[in-house]
């Protein structure tokens, strides 16, 4: 502490404000600095990876080259993860490791981006790297290079699978973020992104009904999924009133329908649901950034949703017209209840 501080902390101490000795200085440092030091690390990281990369450029053209130079890139920044204690090279490890997952990645693609092996390669990599690596903007990293592979992967596979990834994903981060382990939270945020841009890109069901005969299975096991992604929604609402044991409440269980009516309704767009279910996770942990997370993904899906180019406006303008009429009619009768308790 400063001598200020010190003053401060005598002076409440014979007011009787405050007990005991002064608490010892902290040794951490500032955020302000933190920032500037990892921004300086990344500007580093860059400029030196890309002056290698020039003198190394003969060496990029060959698979064995690139797998060896990614896996020395990848070592190195899980060694110097590991010893660093300042923030500067803990930040200056990240760069590291993302140009040696990618070389391998680059070297592991032998047909392209459709190539299955490639993207188990990746997968393999990153979750190894995400196990080594103790810093969270790197398991953050690696935690997107999962999710982009499993993604990859079920691409390979068939539609199908594709389609699975969506509750897949909207689940496990779900429940990464309710088990509260650090450990985790950056697979949690990596994994509610997928989420959201797995619903964004083809989680939408217009026309169900009138598909043609040779997509109709395909089209149907879309649905499916993206139920089984927007009922998380109310699998949330039950499970915050069960641990309220606040179940006979008509409010909670006004609620609980609320969010099931809401999971329907907005099928033909479950990045909302999903948006929704996002927020009440935050609410109910008490992290106010997954609150905002989920508010910026259901706004995020809707928009998308509006613009969508196979729907009609008036079909538009009537999905939205009966959720914001659903949200009303639930808050006029929940204020009645409230009146009547």
């Amino acid at each position: 502490m400063s001598h200020s501080d010190l003053t401060a902390w005598h002076a409440l101490r014979d007011a009787g404000l405050v007990d005991g000795d002064a608490p010892p200085e902290s040794t951490q440092t500032p955020w302000y600095l933190q920032i500037l030091l990892g921004v300086s690390a990344w500007i580093a990281a860059i400029c030196l990876f890309g002056f290698l990369a020039v003198l190394v450029s003969d060496l990029l053209s060959s698979r064995p080259a690139m797998i060896v130079l990614g896996v020395a890139c990848c070592a190195g920044a899980i060694a110097l993860m590991r010893v660093a204690s300042g923030e500067f090279f803990m930040q200056a490890a990240v760069p590291a490791s993302v140009v040696g997952q990618v070389l391998i990645g680059l070297a592991a693609f032998d047909k392209g981006p459709g190539d299955g092996g490639g993207w188990f390669a990746v997968a393999f990599v990153a979750g190894a790297m995400y196990a080594f690596g103790p810093s969270w903007l790197h398991r953050f990293a690696c935690g997107a290079a999962l999710v982009a592979a499993l993604s990859g992967i079920g691409g390979h596979i068939g539609p199908l699978a594709s389609y699975a990834t969506l509750p897949l994903f909207a689940w496990a981060a779900v429940l990464f973020w309710a088990g509260r382990a650090e450990r985790y939270a950056p697979l949690a945020w990596a994994c509610g992104l997928g989420a959201l841009f797995g619903a964004a890109t083809h989680g939408f069901l217009f026309g169900l009904w009138q598909a043609p005969p040779g997509i109709a299975v395909l089209n149907a096991w879309q649905s499916s999924m993206s139920a089984v992604a927007a009922m998380l929604l109310p699998a949330i609402a039950l499970r915050l009133a069960t641990a309220a044991d606040a179940l006979r409440s008509p409010s909670i269980l006004l609620a609980i329908v609320g969010c099931m009516a809401l999971a329907v309704l907005w099928l033909p767009a479950p990045g909302v649901a999903i948006g929704l279910a996002f927020v009440l996770t935050g609410f109910a942990i008490d992290r106010p950034a997954i609150v905002l997370f989920g508010v910026a993904g259901a706004i995020g899906c809707l928009w998308l949703y509006y613009y969508q180019l196979d729907v009609t406006l008036l079909d538009k303008s009537g999905q939205l017209a009966g959720g914001g009429a659903l949200v009303l009619a639930l808050r006029s009768v929940a204020r009645y209840l409230e009146r009547r308790a």
